[in-house]
């Protein structure tokens, strides 16, 4: 957090597009303390939450019971399948929030375009037309479809 003589410009919000913070100044400590608390709170439960269209997880990974709401942690792989208003800088926000959160694995298909993107935790991506196999990789060894078969004929 960078030095500052002003106590409330160390409050901030990073990452959260859609989140807006106002500050007012708070001459009582610990009313500032109880402010600051609340705004700490409130940054966790209004962080995006992403909800792919398909998500797997291994198994050794999911917690014990398996919870009913969102997972606190990454898929293994991510499956997020275009639609034709999607933008593709959000798409890329999305692909980018999934790897720094610990996905492995995204993939991204279009249907219309006929042809998927793959994107790795390492960095790299790769383009996959429509008559190439979709595989897991590592992740999920032994898995191959061909693409065609799920993007439909």
């Amino acid at each position: 957090m960078p030095a500052t003589k002003d106590p409330f410009a160390l409050l901030a919000v990073a990452g959260l597009p859609s989140a807006t913070l106002v500050l007012v100044p708070i001459p009582v400590p610990v009313r500032a303390m109880v402010v600051g608390l609340l705004v700490a709170l409130l940054v966790r439960v209004t962080a995006p939450v992403r909800g792919p269209d398909v998500a797997f997880v291994r198994k050794d990974r999911l917690p014990a019971p398996i919870p009913t709401s969102y997972l606190e942690f990454a898929p293994d792989v991510v499956v997020e399948v275009l639609s034709p208003g999607d933008r593709p800088g959000e798409v890329l926000a999305k692909v980018g929030d999934w790897l720094d959160a610990g996905a492995r694995l995204v993939w991204v298909l279009d249907p219309e375009r006929r042809l998927a993107r793959v994107y790795r935790a390492d960095g790299t991506e790769h383009m996959l037309e429509e008559t190439d196999q979709l595989l897991g990789e590592d992740i999920l060894p032994g898995f191959s479809c061909a693409l065609a078969s799920i993007l439909g004929m």
